[in-house]
């Protein structure tokens, strides 16, 4: 049995995917097996995915219809058999150490979870060692961003034991790995971070983040958000870390409501985007989840203008 399990969902990346195993098989810490789940890719990704499950009996190949990362994700830890496990995106690369620094890390119970810094040009991987820091009351770090943790999860390692039972949410496409985290830190009582900068997170033109707003974009933030605020409202929890919450779940409603319809085409659709962003903001304020109380003084305002000039509309 390995001790950690390396997932990697595979979708339409022929182009990087020779490149992100590669730098699997360049680890200076060999105990690990790949999960690789292709998730109905239309490309040569199977085909190249099979050459390396020939080549090394660590990597194994599995495939299913197109059904999203998510189910791609929650497969693949289902498969997994190692003591820890960790995320690698079929278009990103390891540095050589991540998984031995990440691992020194958390074996022997130091810490649930370790992470790492990650950096968007090769060139800046950490070549130097540094040693972890521990930290615990996890989830109020996480929520108050007290730690930059963030909900990346390609620079984590993770005790299998811990989330072997939390899924990724099949239903979004957008921010899952949001939702997965919130679930996590919950859970966790210490975290490690490992001040290297071991994970080269590729920028790709055609990523969600790079591509014009759509309405899957704004429905899966929506959902997202209003996800973590039902799932989390009857949790224990400091005061503080409650108000946290509900700051940035109110904001992320009003920035794919109000703002991005605005920045995104320099705001040539921003109407076209209201008359669909209206009625479903007004919808969660009135469920009590979204919440202007939460917002800075300035976006209370435009909040207050957003409702006002759209009902306006409609009601003319």
């Amino acid at each position: 049995m390995p001790k950690i399990s390396v997932l990697i969902p595979i979708y339409n990346v022929e182009k990087y995917l020779a490149a992100c195993l590669d730098s699997l098989l360049a680890q200076t810490y060999t105990d690990w097996e790949a999960i690789c789940v292709v998730d109905g890719s239309p490309d040569n990704s199977a085909e190249i995915l099979e050459l390396y499950a020939k080549k090394d009996s660590r990597i194994i190949a599995l495939t299913q219809e197109n059904k999203g990362v998510s189910a791609a994700r929650n497969r693949a830890l289902q498969a997994a058999t190692g003591e820890y496990t960790c995320y690698l995106d079929p278009d990103d690369e390891y540095s050589p150490f991540y998984l031995e620094r990440l691992y020194n890390a958390v074996k022997d119970n130091k810490a649930e979870i370790a992470y790492c810094d990650y950096v968007r040009d090769k060139n800046l991987l950490s070549t130097s060692h540094e040693e972890p820091k521990y930290y615990t009351d996890v989830f109020d770090k996480f929520v108050s961003k007290a730690l930059d943790i963030g909900v990346y999860i390609g620079n984590k390692i993770y005790r299998k034991e811990l989330i072997k039972s939390i899924s990724y949410p099949e239903d979004i496409k957008i921010a899952e790995d949001m939702v997965f985290h919130y679930r996590v830190m919950y859970t966790i009582k210490s975290i490690a971070h490992v001040p290297e900068r071991l994970y080269f997170y590729r920028v790709r033109s055609d990523s969600v983040t790079n591509v014009p707003l759509s309405k899957k974009i704004i429905v899966d933030n929506f959902k997202a958000a209003a996800l973590i605020l039902k799932e989390f409202k009857d949790k224990e929890m400091t005061e503080e870390a409650r108000n946290h919450i509900n700051k940035r779940m109110t904001y992320r409603f009003f920035k794919f409501a109000v703002t991005e319809p605005i920045h995104s085409e320099g705001g040539a659709r921003k109407k076209e985007w209201y008359a669909i962003t209206y009625p479903m903001l007004l919808k969660y304020k009135e469920e009590g989840l979204y919440q202007p109380k939460y917002l800075s003084l300035k976006n209370r305002l435009r909040s207050w203008l957003f409702f006002l000039a759209n009902h306006n509309r409609i009601s003319n």
